[in-house]
């Protein structure tokens, strides 16, 4: 696989203000703000961290694509792990 060249987390989403901006940040950097003028704060909300989450859902879809199927050599619990991350992505963006 290739190697990424994007900040690989862990990101946080947060307000900036209270006029629509949300910062994606990386620790105390902050690599984009995003700006949702046609949405409600909530739905705002829900995208930027849904940004922010990208590079959790990246991990989690490589380590499962890695060790789907049959577990070999105690690769269960990556598979285990990676498969539980998956899931708590999902239902923190209602998937």
């Amino acid at each position: 696989m290739a190697e990424s060249k994007f900040t690989s987390g862990p990101l946080v989403a947060e307000p900036h203000r209270d006029c629509g901006i949300f910062r994606i940040k990386a620790g105390e950097e902050n690599i984009a703000s995003i700006a949702f003028w046609m949405t409600d704060e909530l739905t705002a909300k829900a995208n930027a961290e849904l940004w922010a989450d990208a590079p959790r859902m990246l991990k989690a879809l490589r380590a499962l694509c890695t060790h789907a199927g049959i577990p070999q050599d105690g690769d269960e619990d990556v598979a285990q792990a990676a498969f539980d991350e998956a899931v708590a992505i999902l239902e923190k963006h209602g998937g």
